[in-house]
């Protein structure tokens, strides 16, 4: 949610985790994160109707990466996840930028939770114009996460991540 008033009842009702696709912005959010002991915090410019005509960065990963840890001073929850926003107001090369650069941000103080899942921009590169049809490009961007020290992500497919983790967790050990 982006709504205060929301998280803090859904705090009420149980849930422990918030995730504001706004980062923070709100003053009723930031009050709100007191309530939780995690916090997903995504960099996102703007709303959904106009957030692809804000992709105008002077470089994308300096950027996400100082805005994500100047909103971790109006975040509370005890432990704070930054979600680079894959797909919110950044477009194909700036993605795919980020996802190079993962390590940039992999290597703060924060954990790391990717959101790459069914992606349009995974979409146009492997021309999948269906959602349901991205499972491959979005296992790549998991498996590729996992191996730069990502270790949370927001996923659709549920099973076949989890297989594709528990794999890469039994090469690794």
């Amino acid at each position: 949610t982006t709504k205060g008033a929301v998280a803090v009842e859904a705090n009420r009702l149980g849930a422990t985790i918030i995730n504001d696709v706004r980062g923070f912005q709100d003053i009723e959010m930031q009050e709100a994160s007191r309530c939780f002991d995690q916090a997903i915090l995504m960099h996102s410019k703007g709303r959904p109707k106009t957030m692809q005509g804000l992709t105008t960065y002077n470089d994308i990963v300096h950027d996400v990466k100082t805005w994500l840890i100047e909103q971790t001073r109006h975040c509370h929850a005890k432990q704070i996840w930054l979600d680079p926003g894959i797909g919110f107001a950044k477009d194909i090369h700036q993605n795919l930028q980020l996802l190079r650069e993962l390590h940039v941000l992999t290597d703060l103080s924060h954990p790391i939770l990717l959101g790459t899942s069914r992606k349009s921009f995974i979409g146009a590169l492997l021309n999948q114009p269906s959602a349901d049809q991205r499972l491959i490009g979005s296992l790549a961007t998991v498996a590729d996460g996992w191996y730069k020290g990502v270790r949370a992500f927001r996923v659709h497919d549920v099973k076949e991540t989890k297989e594709l983790l528990d794999m890469l967790q039994h090469i690794q050990s």
